[in-house]
């Protein structure tokens, strides 16, 4: 992690997966957080996935 950051080295084709299941699990924060540290979370939380080869030539994920 960086910051608020994740990030993922994967091979090119996987990175379709790895981003639907990244933006999943954020979503699914708030219930995690509840079930295992039994914590409500108040504030909206949102994510989104950016993929490339450097920082400079990133596209961002449109699926889910």
């Amino acid at each position: 992690t960086v910051h608020d950051s994740l990030i993922f080295d994967a091979p090119e084709q996987e990175v379709e997966q790895l981003a639907t299941i990244a933006l999943s699990t954020f979503k699914k924060l708030p219930d995690y957080a509840e079930k295992y540290f039994n914590w409500k979370i108040s504030v909206p939380i949102v994510g989104e996935v950016e993929y490339g080869p450097s920082w400079g030539e990133m596209t961002k994920f449109k699926g889910e």
